[in-house]
This record gives structure tokens, sequence and C-alpha cells, in this order.
């Protein structure tokens, strides 16, 4: 993948499609007992905000995470990239909404405008809650995110394996309930700039969130990123 849509994408998967790239590598994990870990609620749903020094343009998009169903889905909607690949240039246009979905160890990108889907080769399972203990994640300490206490963790940039991402997780009040909020990610080197969390909902989801509509029985060479 080498188009700008790629890279932006790429991206907003960081903490998804992007880890499975660094969970080969044999970084440490964080030792249990020493320092806090950061572990996502099993299911929740958020709205992702990237800012990028690449230009002026911000970018919205809509997550939701199940790990119980083993599902993630993406929401990208019309205008969210405005750059579109037209050879070797890239000019303005509105584009195609379109939503990824990560069900049953594959990659999905649906169209919902062209009627029509695009399946990813191979398999790509989903990321469970304490994904940043399997990547070599460290932990850095506290720091003030818009507003709130968070914990801040390092992991390695999955384009550039020995450069270091940052990952920050709200510091929860009541420990016992096993999990934090996400607060903001660092996006990679190549693509300088961070992604925020806003709206976290914890809780189940929808299973029809998930499914696969019937139109994906018309194949297409889109693809979201």
């Amino acid at each position: 993948m080498t188009t700008s849509t790629s890279t932006l994408t790429l991206t907003l998967l960081a903490i998804s499609l992007s880890l499975y790239s660094c969970s080969t590598a044999s970084a440490s994990a964080i030792e249990e007992g020493t320092s806090p870990s950061s572990v996502w609620p099993s299911s929740f749903n958020a709205t992702m905000f990237k800012v990028t020094e690449k230009n002026t343009l911000y970018y919205w998009t809509k997550f939701f995470y199940d790990y119980t169903q083993r599902a993630i889905r993406f929401d990208f909607y019309n205008d969210y990239n405005s750059l579109v690949n037209t050879g070797n240039t890239y000019q303005n246009s509105t584009g195609l909404n379109c939503t990824i979905l990560f069900v049953n160890n594959h990659q999905v990108s649906l169209f919902p405008e062209e009627k029509a889907c695009n399946f990813r080769a191979g398999t790509l399972p989903v990321f469970p809650p304490d994904w940043i203990d399997h990547i070599g994640g460290h932990y850095l300490g506290e720091e003030l995110v818009r507003g709130m206490m968070s914990d801040k963790f390092s992991m390695p940039d999955p384009d550039s394996p020995q450069e270091q991402m940052v990952y920050y997780s709200r510091r929860s009040f009541d420990p016992a309930q096993g999990w934090q909020v996400p607060v903001r990610t660092q996006n990679q080197v190549n693509d300088p700039g961070y992604t925020d969390f806003f709206d976290v909902i914890v809780g189940d989801q929808l299973s029809s969130y998930f499914d696969i509509p019937d139109f994906c029985k018309t194949l297409t060479e889109s693809g979201c990123g």
C-alpha cells in the first residue's frame, strides 16, 4: 500500500492492523507488578479524531470494538479524506464513504454507495484488550492530556520498529474495573500527528454492526486503505 489514503488508514489502524506487524518482534512486554498496564474494555465504541502535520485537514471516524465477538469496525464518511490517487498526483474529491470490518479473521472494506466490497486476503485476528502487553509496550509515567490524568506508554512504530510511538489511556478512578479508556495514540513517524478518542461508550456492541451485507457479493478493486 503506497497511496496517501493507505497511509492515512494505516495510521487509524495503528492500534489494530498495524499492531500485528509488531507482534512478531522480540521486544519484551511490560513486566507484571512493576508498572501499570493499559487494558481496553472488552467492548466499546468511540469517535476518533486525527490531526496530521502534513496538511491542515482534520479527520473523523467512528470506531467499534468487541473482543467477545472478535470484531472491529471503522466507519469513514464522505470527505473524510479529500485526496484521491489519480496516478502520480492527488486531487480533491468527495470520494465514497466506506467501512472497514475485521471479522472472521479477515479485513473487509464495504462501499455502500458503490454496493460492493473488497476482501483482503490472509488471516488477521482481532487484537485482545491487553494488546500493549504483547507488542513491547513500556510504561513512561503519568501525564495530563486534554485535562485528564493519563498513563503514558511507548510502543514500536509499525512502519519503523526502531522508532517509538506514544499511547495514552485514562487513569482509572476505580482500579477494580480492570480496564482503562483510550485517550490518544501518536501517529507513525512517516505521518506525524496524533489520533484522539472521544465519546468513549463502554458496553456490548450490537452484532449487526459487524454483519457483512448482501451487496458484498459484488467485488470491487476500491479500498479504504
